[in-house]
């Protein structure tokens, strides 16, 4: 049995969810094989639309992995150009003689309903530490295995309903790997401390995802200006913006 990570329960929780196309230590998100007790873990997680037609990288890529209609896997993004999840996101874990220093998100650009905390959940974060109602989904977001993301409903119970309920998951709750937070708050000072350490020891590999998110994020912004004004209207709407 593989040993259970972060990066692996969310690329479970991303694909079964959002229908998401899920890239596990692969060269092209920067993956390589390390020396002196350094070791990478990568997860690029692609939120499939009818939009990545456009970009040839991306549409190669999700073709060769899920075939051509591939942007009809998430339920959501049927019939839409773009809808509210969408994009690619790359997670980085950093481990050093085995123990995890900490994991990065390269994230560029929102998801609808505040799911891009789910990304902070699954980098060790508590997202219930966070205040003023920031721990709650903003909006409803269609999943298609059932898993109710509701406006309102607290997100990090229910990303554990989905990881740890009804299943056999004493082993990799244990082994999920959590920040440590000296305070009741979101731990800014200690994610600030992690960045610290991972620079230390992984600078020019930390320079170059980020590098790589910022050149993905560039080619997805220049798909999207694409969409025509109806569609760009349709997408605004899925996202819960609406005009005054």
């Amino acid at each position: 049995m593989k040993r259970a990570t972060n990066l692996l329960l969310a690329s479970r929780f991303f694909s079964e969810v959002f229908g998401a196309i899920c890239f596990h230590n692969d060269a092209l998100d920067g993956y390589v094989d390390l020396n002196n007790g350094r070791h990478l873990e990568t997860l690029a997680v692609y939120f499939p639309n009818r939009l990545d037609l456009y970009d040839e990288e991306t549409k190669s890529r999700l073709s060769k992995e899920a075939g051509d209609d591939f942007y009809e896997r998430y339920c959501g993004a049927v019939g839409k150009m773009a809808c509210g999840m969408l994009s690619s996101k790359l997670l980085v874990a950093y481990y050093l003689d085995d123990a995890v220093l900490g994991i990065c998100n390269f994230i560029k650009g929102g998801l609808k309903g505040g799911c891009d905390l789910i990304f902070d959940y699954f980098c060790g974060i508590e997202v219930n530490s966070l205040a003023n109602g920031a721990s709650h989904f903003l909006e409803s977001v269609q999943t298609n295995n059932g898993l109710a993301i509701t406006k309102g409903n607290l997100i990090q119970p229910t990303v554990e309903e989905f990881l740890f309920a009804d299943r056999s998951s004493t082993l990799e709750k244990s082994e999920f790997f959590r920040l440590r937070k000296k305070s009741k708050y979101y731990p800014i000072v200690e994610k600030q401390e992690m960045m610290d350490k991972i620079l230390a020891v992984f600078p020019h590999e930390t320079k170059d995802f980020c590098a790589l998110a910022e050149r993905r994020f560039q080619r997805f912004q220049q798909s999207f200006a694409r969409l025509t004004k109806e569609e760009f209207s349709a997408f605004e709407k899925d996202m819960g913006i609406t005009s005054s």
